[in-house]
């Protein structure tokens, strides 16, 4: 992979290019499903057929389709998808050492939600279940915390950002800062899963930041995602000034 190339791998990290297979992806997580159907209409003239954008969607689709031409054409965008658990983390650790060489200008944006346990492919049935043998007795494995190896030796001197999900508001930053101490890396992004829409806390070793959507910014349209990303944006920009200024 060339410099240019895994220079803008690097840029795009922030825009989270690892994703599941039939999960959401960037542009295209607006018009998934049937809805993409619903937006398109055929026109027959004489001999001619043609799909269009329905008149009545065209200001909805048009930022969009820009905004993704736009990026894909300055090279802005990486996306790889994955399936199965192993094919993540494996994913995960050859996009850090292709990120290695950037020091502290990459950022990785940990937002793909990895179970906690997993049973691995080598206790999988090779052939279908039968329901003769009765209901099955499932054994889960803890799945490899990942996060000590990523910070410590794949990407070291890398921006690292991890999340962390809960359901019980008052455990929250407690397991935030707990993983950080663990981890060493340099934020922690909390969320509620009842409200993980309108409100996340960022969570730094020294300090933490909320960050909420009003009800009017949420008629408006506009997704908490945008708020975290300039946030995390501006305390990248302060990390590699200050690991220029002690190199």
């Amino acid at each position: 992979m060339c410099v240019h190339s895994l220079y803008a791998f690097c840029l795009s990290i922030i825009r989270k290019p690892d994703f599941r297979l039939k999960s959401l992806e960037p542009f295209v997580r607006h018009f998934m499903g049937q809805k993409f159907l619903d937006i398109l209409e055929v026109q027959k003239k004489e001999d001619v057929t043609s799909i269009m954008v329905k008149n009545e969607c065209v200001n909805s689709v048009l930022p969009i389709l820009t905004r993704y031409k736009l990026t894909k054409e300055a090279g802005d965008l990486l996306c790889i998808s994955f399936t199965s658990l192993t094919e993540y983390l494996w994913l995960l650790r050859a996009a850090c050492e292709c990120l290695t060489p950037f020091g502290s200008r990459a950022v990785l944006y940990l937002a793909a939600a990895v179970s906690d346990f997993y049973i691995p492919s080598n206790e999988m049935p090779i052939h279908k279940m039968q329901s003769e043998a009765g209901p099955p007795t499932i054994y889960l494995k803890l799945v490899p915390k990942m996060l000590e190896p990523l910070v410590n030796i794949w990407v070291p001197n890398a921006y690292v950002v991890s999340f962390k999900l809960e359901t019980d508001d008052e455990l929250l930053i407690d397991k935030a800062h707990a993983a950080l101490n663990k981890y060493k890396h340099k934020m922690v992004i909390g969320n509620v899963l009842q409200t993980r829409k309108q409100r996340v806390v960022l969570v730094m070793p020294n300090t933490t930041n909320e960050i909420q959507l009003s009800s009017e910014e949420m008629e408006a349209g506009l997704e908490i995602e945008s708020k975290i990303v300039a946030d995390i944006a501006e305390r990248h920009n302060l990390f590699m000034k200050g690991a220029s200024y002690n190199s």
